[in-house]
C-alpha cells in the first residue's frame, strides 16, 4: 500500500489558483492565457477555467482589448490590507531577539536617516562586551559593517557627500585596510553585494567584530540593516560560520516577511 498522501480536490483547486496568482506576481506584468498556462504547466483549457473563476471573483481582471490577465480590484484590496498591517520594527525586533539568542551575541538594527545609518533597535547579549553604540547612534559608511551594507545598496545620490567626507578622514588618518578612493569603495560595495554580507574586524571599534546583512521590503528597496556584533576573542568571523549564516538567514526571513520576493 502506498504511503503517499493524496491532495483532496478542493485543496488541489486552491493550490492551482494560487500557482496562477504566483505566476502573475513573478512575471511582473499582465499575461496572456497561453503564457499563464505554460508558466503553471497546465493545459490552456484547464487554465482558462481557473482564470474565469478568478475573474468572476474579482481576484483577476482581463484586458478587453489584448486579452491579458492582471490583478483585479479584490486582490488589490487584500494586498493593501496586508501592507497596512505590516509593522517593520515590530517584525525586526522579534527576529533580532531570536538572532541574539541563537548566536549569543549582541545584535542591532539600523535604518537610513538624515545623518546616515542610525541604530533604532538593539538587543545586547549576556557577553561582557563594551559597545560604544546605542539606540540613536549614527554609524559610518566605510568602517562599520552596517554602513558598508547601506553603501552597497542605497542609490548613489544619497551617499556621495557622506563617502567623500569619510574618504578624506580615512586618508588623513592613514589607517590601513580601508578604502582610500572611489575605485576601492566600488570594489567594497561589489564584494558586499556578492556575499550578501559585510564584515568588519575591529575597524570601527578596536577589539569588536561584526557581520551585517540587508533587509529589503516589498518594493525591493533597502529597508534597513541587521548586525551581529561581539568581542574579537569569541566572535565567529568565518564567512561560512554560524554567526555569518545566522545573520544572513535572519535578514532573508525578515525581508520575506516584509513582502520581498528576491
Amino acid at each position: 500500500m502506498s504511503n503517499k498522501k493524496s491532495v483532496s480536490p478542493p485543496l488541489q483547486t486552491l493550490n492551482n489558483g494560487i500557482e496562477i496568482l504566483n505566476a502573475l506576481t513573478k512575471n511582473g506584468e499582465p499575461m496572456l492565457l497561453t503564457e499563464i498556462a505554460k508558466a503553471v504547466n497546465m493545459p490552456p483549457g484547464k487554465a482558462h477555467r481557473y482564470l474565469s473563476t478568478l475573474v468572476a471573483s474579482g481576484m483577476l481582471e482581463q484586458n478587453e482589448v489584448g486579452g491579458e490577465y492582471d490583478f483585479g480590484p479584490r486582490l488589490l484590496k487584500f494586498g493593501l490590507a496586508a501592507l497596512d498591517r505590516l509593522t517593520p520594527l515590530k517584525t525586526v525586533q522579534h527576529h533580532l531577539e531570536k538572532l541574539s539568542s541563537d548566536i549569543n551575541e549582541s545584535v542591532l538594527y539600523a535604518i537610513w536617516a538624515e545623518h546616515g545609518p542610525t541604530i533604532v533597535l538593539m538587543k545586547e547579549s549576556g557577553q561582557p562586551v563594551s559597545l560604544n553604540v546605542r539606540v540613536g547612534s549614527v554609524l559610518p559608511l566605510l568602517t562599520s559593517s552596517t554602513g558598508m551594507v547601506f553603501s552597497a545598496y542605497l542609490p548613489e545620490e544619497k551617499l556621495n557627500n557622506f563617502i567623500v567626507t569619510e574618504l578624506d578622514s580615512i586618508r588623513q588618518s592613514e589607517r590601513q585596510g580601508l578604502p582610500v578612493n572611489e575605485k576601492e569603495v566600488e570594489e567594497l560595495q561589489e564584494t558586499v553585494k556578492r556575499r550578501g554580507l559585510a564584515r568588519v574586524l575591529g575597524t570601527y571599534q578596536v577589539g569588536i567584530n561584526a557581520f551585517s546583512a540587508p533587509i529589503f521590503n516589498y518594493e525591493s528597496r533597502l529597508e534597513g540593516v541587521i548586525t551581529g556584533v561581539g568581542h574579537a576573542g569569541s566572535f565567529d568571523t568565518n564567512w561560512n560560520g554560524h554567526v555569518a549564516k545566522s545573520v544572513k538567514k535572519t535578514a532573508k526571513t525578515i525581508s520575506n516577511r516584509l513582502g520581498y520576493d528576491g
